[in-house]
């Protein structure tokens, strides 16, 4: 089965009444299928990538796999240092992990506005750069993730998103915030204390001149990195 045959399959259960749910993550798209928003039953779409390894992460094995390979007698299991071939291959790997996937998808048009049963929409890691206003329109939606994104303002009709209990906004060069944002009930986490938070976090972390932990710390609690 090819990948327009397997969309094509999923867009077919859920006309079908079978689910109520489409995913379509992993997938080599650049766009949204035209025929998704003619989904009106739809309660969930899922369209993301998978994350690449976080910076931290791939930084602190990197210098595990250079201590091993360049100082192996401070290997306690000598059987376990690394040889040039693996070091390389490693390397390699890492490179790919913290980089982006080639297909993304690039748009979220405005037609996203029917899907008036949608719960939860979930575009983690594509390249989406605008939100359409009639993004609003999704008078139900509990679950916003866009993690990792390019988006840089929030339309005005993200206000009327009352019911909103989790938006994750990660890793997006947002400039512009609608004003009235902090007046909506149930928004769990507001991306530039998030970023200011985590970025203590990172740099408490990795063990650069920091002298407010404590503070970095309560941020965290408030904004939900402590889970």
């Amino acid at each position: 089965m090819n990948q327009s045959q397997l969309i094509a399959q999923r867009i077919n259960a859920v006309r079908a009444g079978r689910t109520t749910r489409l995913d379509l993550s992993g997938l080599q798209l650049t766009r949204i299928p035209a025929s998704v928003f003619s989904l009106t039953s739809l309660t969930e779409l899922t369209i993301k990538n998978p994350a690449p390894l976080d910076d931290t992460l791939a930084l602190h094995l990197m210098d595990w796999a250079i201590e091993k390979a360049l100082n192996p007698a401070s290997v306690l299991d000598q059987g376990d240092a690394l040889s040039p071939t693996e070091l390389k291959k490693l390397l390699s790997h890492l490179r790919q992990d913290t980089q982006l996937p080639a297909f993304r998808i690039r748009n979220l048009p405005e037609a996203v506005g029917q899907l008036e049963n949608l719960e939860i929409l979930d575009l983690s890691y594509q390249a989406i750069t605008q939100l359409p206003d009639a993004l609003g329109n999704l008078s139900v939606l509990r679950q916003l993730r866009l993690p990792g994104n390019q988006v840089k303002r929030l339309p005005a009709g993200f206000l009327r998103l009352i019911r909103l209990e989790v938006t994750d906004l990660r890793q997006n060069p947002i400039g512009k915030w609608p004003e009235g944002l902090a007046a909506m009930p149930l928004i769990q986490m507001y991306e530039t204390r998030r970023l200011e938070a985590r970025q203590r976090k990172d740099n408490f972390v990795q063990g650069r001149l920091y002298e407010d932990a404590a503070e970095a710390r309560q941020e965290e609690i408030q904004w939900g990195l402590h889970r």
